[in-house]
């Protein structure tokens, strides 16, 4: 089960919603994040009368040490339910921990042989992740990245409040955003995607990039509830057809060179898009057919306002520019052949078999290429 409640205000019914659950009830939370956006007094306040504790999040990438580490710090019975307030790594982090409570080994190489994680409610604070709609959580071990899948890890309840997005900063919510713009792209192409999902990221995609300019530079409160909307769909998106190579290519990004995970994405989402528009009987991968596939992009360059992929490869990069961030491999410092090398031997498989092209390692260099 996961259920959207979405709305400005929506947080003020958690005392309700979390009734149905027994305590205690352990928060987990960003450092910095549930003071800055406005959750901590909404969120407290309703916690009165309640057994809690509350851990911060206070590390770059989620993983099953921060998750540990939360556990360690507990005290007392087994919690009844992780409320987890945060961006996405937070929220990852409290489903990682909701799984380790139940589990003394948590293999990272395999989603098989888990007991059920401890329920989750999630409420986001940034509009991008989608993470409050998945059964799936990121895992770094060291700069290594792993994605533990399980249908428990999906939270029971998913709450979206778009006020609690008004204090990022327009770095935080063009990153953001540039990662559920991903996600919705990448979900529509993906060898995994159903009609089901194809409609839902068209749908996010369209709101999203329609919306992204404003809410960085003129944010309004329309702006950042659209961004909040398409967002949240995006994630319910991904949780049917997970996302593909410019996932697979963006996590060495982000744990070698620190770079924000939307921007670390969004590098590649053009020339994966003219990469996979390419697509024929002789690369295609997964069950689609390559006219599956081309009609869906299409799709996708209509939603952006592209006339075809070579124009939206122009118009992703027009966009990236217009938000102030880096375009190349180079603004992010990467230009020499060992960092490339190293670059396309760090690339998450599991993802990169997602792609509806087969991608080469070949390819691969190519695709940076265009990037570089």
């Amino acid at each position: 089960m996961n259920e959207l409640i979405f709305g400005e205000g929506c947080i003020e019914g958690l005392s309700q919603l979390l009734s149905e659950f027994p305590d205690p009830i352990l928060v987990v939370c960003g450092a910095r994040s549930f003071e800055l956006s406005g959750a901590r007094p909404r969120i407290e306040v309703q916690l009165a009368g309640r057994t809690w504790d509350r851990h911060f999040v206070r590390t770059r990438l989620p993983g099953f040490g921060p998750a540990r580490e939360a556990i360690s710090k507990w005290r007392g019975d087994k919690p009844g339910v992780i409320l987890a307030v945060g961006g996405g790594g937070v929220i990852d982090i409290a489903k990682l921990t909701a799984l380790a409570f139940n589990n003394d080994q948590t293999p990272l190489d395999s989603s098989a042989g888990f007991d059920a994680a401890i329920d989750v409610v999630a409420i986001p604070t940034t509009a991008g992740s989608g993470s409050e709609r998945t059964p799936f959580a990121v895992a770094y071990q060291g700069t290594t990245k792993f994605s533990i899948a399980h249908e428990s890890l999906r939270p029971v309840y998913a709450m979206v409040d778009p006020t609690l997005t008004y204090s990022l900063s327009a770095d935080l919510t063009a990153s953001s955003g540039l990662d559920a713009i991903a996600h919705a792209m990448e979900s529509a192409w993906a060898a995994a995607a159903t009609k089901e999902s194809i409609e839902i990221s068209i749908s996010a995609l369209g709101q999203g990039w329609s919306n992204l300019q404003e809410v960085v530079e003129r944010p309004s409160p329309d702006s950042r509830r659209e961004m909040a909307e398409a967002s949240t769909v995006a994630g319910a998106a991904i949780a049917i057809a997970k996302t593909t190579a410019c996932h697979a290519l963006s996590y060495h990004l982000t744990s070698a060179y620190g770079v924000a995970h939307g921007v670390a994405v969004a590098i590649t989402l053009g020339p994966m898009l003219a990469f996979n528009a390419g697509v024929d009987e002789s690369n295609v991968s997964g069950g689609r057919s390559p006219e599956e596939i081309r009609a869906v992009i299409a799709r996708v360059c209509d939603a952006i306002g592209a006339d075809g992929p070579a124009a939206a490869l122009t118009a992703i990069e027009s966009k990236l520019r217009s938000l102030h961030v880096p375009t190349s491999l180079a603004d992010l410092g990467i230009a020499t052949p060992d960092q490339i090398a190293a670059f396309i031997e760090s690339v998450n498989r599991e993802r990169l078999a997602n792609n509806p092209r087969f991608v080469s390692p070949g390819d691969l260099g190519e695709i940076l290429g265009w990037v570089a």
